[in-house]
């Protein structure tokens, strides 16, 4: 025998089931200050990119190198409360996708810069390894903007200025400025030279610990991150991009070693599906990225067996690859090409 509610509790209870409805719902359709990093499946690089006298791009869902981004949105309320559903998917803070006072424009904006970067980065790479002269007029890393009485505005460093050395090391772009400075301790002095125009300039900058809730906690300059200044480079093949909408830095290796190969017989992947990432430097180093982890998800759901990750990033995307990917760290572009060199033939 079942009771029957009074009227009055019957009334309450729905009034209390559809505020739950309600208040679920703006969870799942209010935006937060956080933002999730997504997996995306990884595709072929080579359509991509057309090279001047390149091979034949192999089949889209054959042996070759595959492109690994990721996608980022605002978290909900709900997913910054609970956590993201998406199998793969990480909530990361505002304060590690935008810098102090960056809207998200300005920041997709930064991206395609280091996008283009990027690519002009590793069409010098690949064909400088291919045994071709490519003369670089200019090198460095602009700074974009400083950070309101930080460490390098004080110093007199100004937004447009171009960093060409750190401690007395030359840098070409920002890939070695960035490893230069994850290098130093809070607190510690370096020595930026400068470009202002014509201007060379030295100037001491003692850098600032990030804050208490990012760890690990890192040496702060107070710039933000601009273009690579690469000067007016002459390439001496035609290398064009098809990339749209995607941005960052990441794809620099994969970049490089997809016009090796297409340049060079397409034999590097031995029948492989090798998924790449990592932000590659004007001198060839491959440096740490973002969002691995999600990268690891997307590389296998493409079917890559190998996943050639950045030395800074292989424990990382160990941790979170599906079981069957081999992931490799890579230290440099020459450290790539050693690697796949040295793979076994893909068997069926």
């Amino acid at each position: 025998m079942r009771r029957r509610l009074l009227p009055g509790l019957a009334i309450a209870a729905a009034a209390v089931a559809a505020t739950c409805v309600i208040a679920w719902f703006a969870l799942s359709t209010i935006a937060s200050d956080d933002f999730v990093f997504l997996p995306d499946p990884a595709r072929p690089v080579a359509p991509l990119i057309a090279v001047a006298g390149e091979q034949a791009d192999p089949p889209a869902n054959g042996p070759g190198f595959l492109f690994v981004a990721i996608g980022v949105r605002r978290a909900t309320l709900r997913e910054a409360i609970f956590g993201p559903s998406t199998r793969g998917a990480a909530l990361v803070p505002e304060r590690l996708v935008l810098a102090p006072g960056q809207t998200p424009g300005e920041r997709s904006a930064e991206d395609r810069e280091e996008m283009s970067t990027s690519q002009r980065i590793a069409a010098i790479v690949a064909l400088r390894a291919l045994g071709r002269t490519v003369v670089v007029p200019t090198t460095g890393a602009q700074i974009a903007d400083v950070v309101a009485n930080g460490p390098a505005e004080r110093a007199g460093v100004r937004a447009g200025d171009v960093i060409t050395a750190i401690d007395g090391r030359r840098i070409d772009g920002w890939a070695q400025a960035q490893a230069a400075l994850r290098a130093l301790a809070p607190g510690a002095q370096v020595t930026l030279a400068t470009r202002r125009a014509a201007e060379e300039r030295t100037v001491r900058v003692t850098t600032v610990e990030s804050p208490a809730d990012d760890p690990p906690r890192r040496a702060l300059v107070g710039v933000i991150r601009g273009d690579d200044a690469l000067g007016d480079v002459k390439l001496p093949i035609d290398v064009t991009y098809a990339t749209k909408d995607v941005g960052g830095p990441s794809a620099g290796l994969v970049f490089a070693l997809e016009i090796y190969d297409a340049l060079s017989g397409r034999t590097l992947p031995h029948g492989n599906r090798v998924a790449v990432t990592g932000e590659l430097a004007l001198d060839g180093t491959v440096l740490p990225i973002g969002g691995v982890e999600q990268k690891a998800v997307g590389a296998a759901e493409a079917g890559a067996r190998i996943f050639l990750v950045p030395r800074g990033n292989e424990d990382a995307a160990r941790a979170a690859a599906p079981e069957g990917l081999q992931e490799i760290g890579i230290a440099s572009f020459d450290d790539a090409l050693k690697v796949l060199r040295g793979l076994p033939a893909a068997t069926s």
